[in-house]
This record gives structure tokens, sequence and C-alpha cells, in this order.
């Protein structure tokens, strides 16, 4: 065989290895969604991502912020954050450096967000766990703290 292209056959063997699946894009896709709402301000769409489920926890190390358990009080929270605070969507954010592992109908999504507000640069970094609930991939546990 020709060493190139046994060179050629290795590295699209190599490229398969690391491509994304369907999966992964899937869990990635609600993480870029629910964040999006976020900076959009809709409290209905954030919570649209998210699983309606009692152990559902969302928890910041933000100073301000704090440790919310259930469904129910993260809606509640989320609604109250947003109508009272309706200006900070004005500024923007990236995640990067993914680490996505699916395990069956459970996934584990762990990035950095780099977000302004127009003149204050932070960056944070973020875990969420998913579970494909139904067929579809839903928020059951949000995580971040700022990066030192």
């Amino acid at each position: 065989m020709n060493a190139r292209i046994l060179f050629a056959a290795l590295w699209l063997s190599g490229l398969a290895s690391y491509a994304q699946s369907a999966d992964e894009k899937a869990v990635k896709a609600v993480i870029a969604g629910e964040s999006a709402a976020f900076y959009q301000r809709s409290a209905d769409k954030v919570l649209s991502y998210w699983a309606k489920v009692p152990y559902a926890t969302h928890s910041y190390t933000e100073k301000g912020s704090g440790y919310l358990r259930g469904y129910d009080a993260i809606s509640k929270t989320i609604k109250k954050y947003i109508r009272e605070h309706p200006d900070l969507g004005k500024g923007g954010h990236k995640s990067h450096d993914f680490m996505i592992h699916v395990n069956g109908n459970s996934a584990l999504a762990t990035f950095v967000t780099d977000a302004t507000d127009g003149t204050r640069k932070s960056q944070s970094y973020d875990a969420r766990y998913l579970e494909k609930i139904n067929g579809v991939w839903q928020l059951v546990s949000v995580y971040g703290t700022p990066a030192s």
C-alpha cells in the first residue's frame, strides 16, 4: 500500500473517532439555546430547556447567586431575576473548550464561558448535567463558578 494512501486512511479514521455524535451535538444545542434565551431575557424560553423535575439544581458561586433545588424554585428565581435585571442581556458570551460525555439517557458537559456586559469581562467554569426525557435532551443541573 502506498504510504500516502496509508497516511490518509489513518488520518481519516482519526477524524472519525473525534467526530461529535448526534447526542453530543444536541446537548451542545441545548446549552447554547438556554444561554441565548437568558441573554435575550426570555424566562419562558430559558425554562423550556429545563426538565420539570424535583431533583433539578442550579448553582452559581458568584456573589449574589446561590443554590436552588427543584424545578419550581429554579423557575421562580429565573423569572424574578430576569424581571429585576432587564439590562443584563446587553452583553455577550462565548462558550468553548467543551468536554461532553453521553451515557445512555444522561450527559455531562463541562466548558468555559467568556462573558461581557459591555464594560466588564469575566470568565466562568461551567458544568451541565442533562437527561434525555421522551427523546429530548433537557437540563437537570447547572453549575458555574467564576474563573480565578
